[in-house]
């Protein structure tokens, strides 16, 4: 039986912690392939093993990438590497916090 999200693919930002893990989880679990972003490379690493439950089979659904998404040219490169690897992206959760520069 084919899971709601079986052969969608959805890339997530922030998905290191936090909502965008939880999240990204749940896409998971629902069948989504994921690409992953997180500004933060080994905590995206380990945050793949608690959305697969440490599956290796499992990670192949999965792409991590270190992005600062404050960066355009950080962004473009990660959404080209989605393309490449997965064909497509079906669907996108901006979850990153990102903290501008203080004004005052």
């Amino acid at each position: 039986m084919a899971l709601p999200l079986s052969n969608k693919v959805i890339a997530v930002t922030g998905a290191a912690s936090g909502i965008a893990l939880a999240t990204s989880k749940i896409l998971f679990e629902r069948g989504a392939s994921l690409s992953l972003a997180d500004l933060q490379k080994e905590r995206l690493d380990a945050a793949v093993v608690t959305i697969t439950g440490g599956s290796k089979d499992a990670e192949s659904r999965i792409l991590t990438t270190a992005v600062d998404v404050g960066s355009s040219d950080s962004v473009d490169e990660w959404i080209k590497r989605t393309v490449e690897r997965f064909g497509r992206i079906d669907g996108a959760a901006n979850l990153a916090g990102v903290v501008g520069p203080h004004i005052g």
